[in-house]
């Protein structure tokens, strides 16, 4: 009787704590924000990066292009002394700066990634609300 007992009480514990926990299979990984044309988000303590501007070139899905085009996003990396600008790319970014760029803001170094600009581009919705995900690293 008493082990049925302690079974049934660890059963629904257990269900409990399952139920409780956030459902993380959306999150972003640490370090990663994802952030509007002109919204901005802080990294850390004192680091904040804003999307300066937002284009996107990208081929449109179920759609055959010539050239499969790009994303580029301007954005500042500030601390509260300190901004840089700068701008990055994903897709075809031949003339351009790729996706990666190592940004100092006084004696602190930063590997900002451009990890995506969401959503790809569709004809369905020709003027999406666009994001870019960047990843931020101390280095």
């Amino acid at each position: 009787m008493l082990n049925s007992k302690l079974i049934a009480a660890l059963l629904i514990g257990g269900a409990l704590a399952a139920g409780c926990q956030k459902n993380e299979e959306n999150a972003l990984p640490a370090g990663t924000v994802s952030i509007g044309n002109k919204g901005a988000a802080r990294i850390g303590q004192d680091i904040t990066i804003k999307a300066d501007s937002i284009s996107d070139s990208r081929c449109p899905k179920n759609v055959q292009c010539v050239w499969a085009g790009n994303a580029r996003v301007g954005f500042t990396l500030s601390s509260s002394t300190v901004s840089k600008k700068d701008t990055l790319c994903v897709g075809d970014c031949r003339t351009t700066k790729g996706s990666v760029d190592t940004l100092t803001l006084g004696s602190d170094r930063y590997q900002v990634t451009l990890v995506d600009v969401t959503p790809y581009p569709a004809t369905t919705d020709p003027n999406p609300k666009a994001e870019a995900v960047f990843k931020v690293v101390k280095l």
